[in-house]
């Protein structure tokens, strides 16, 4: 009995021992921002936006300045310009300009022939025309010159009912200007006189 009582002592004793010295396991512990969360990346954060759109590349372009007639200002514009370190360019250019809508009687054989025209249309109460002389349309007779389609169409219409044949025809002007050029910029520069706005242009073919 002694010995049987003695090996359960010294049993008892070793699991003892082994409970005391044995180190409990413990939970991992993973500390914020030491990559070990999965490396989590904002989307803002992976196309280098801020998520306003702000960081989109912009992109380079011409822009002209018209002279609107004042090459003055345009001028000083120039001078203001290069003082912020720009280096405009000054280019001649011609625009074609619409003057209106032309209302008139295809010429006559002979200017015979328009004046008795012309006298047909007195006689009906039409006395405010023209001959046209010395022109590609010489011998017609000029009905008016109209700022738009609807005007010149009111009195094609007029014309009619008297038993005439008027036509309509747009009539252009070219014009020579002077533009202001810079660029290729990414923003154009508000330092500007007062009147003045900027125009994006092509830069190939900014006087276009």
């Amino acid at each position: 009995m002694k010995a049987v009582f003695f090996l359960l002592l010294v049993a008892n004793i070793g699991l003892f021992a082994w409970q005391y010295y044995r180190e409990p396991s413990r939970p991992t512990v993973v500390a914020p921002g030491s990559g070990r969360e999965g490396n989590l990346t904002l989307l803002s954060e992976s196309h280098g936006l801020n998520g306003a759109g702000e960081g989109k590349q912009r992109v380079a372009a011409c822009y002209a300045l018209n002279s609107k007639g004042d090459e003055d200002a345009l001028g000083k514009a120039a001078d203001q310009l290069r003082a912020a370190g720009y280096a405009p360019s000054i280019r001649n250019r011609v625009q074609t300009k619409l003057l209106g809508y032309w209302v008139y009687i295809p010429p006559a054989a002979t200017f015979d022939d328009a004046q008795a025209i012309g006298q047909q249309l007195a006689n009906k109460g039409i006395d405010d025309y023209t001959f046209v002389v010395g022109a590609d349309k010489t011998n017609a007779i000029s009905l008016g010159l109209y700022a738009d389609r609807q005007s010149a169409d009111q009195r094609v219409a007029v014309v009619e009912k008297l038993g005439f044949r008027p036509r309509v025809e747009k009539r252009y002007a070219k014009k020579r200007e002077k533009i202001l050029i810079i660029g290729p910029v990414e923003t154009p520069p508000t330092l500007l006189p007062s009147g003045l706005g900027w125009k994006r242009v092509d830069c190939q073919s900014p006087g276009g």
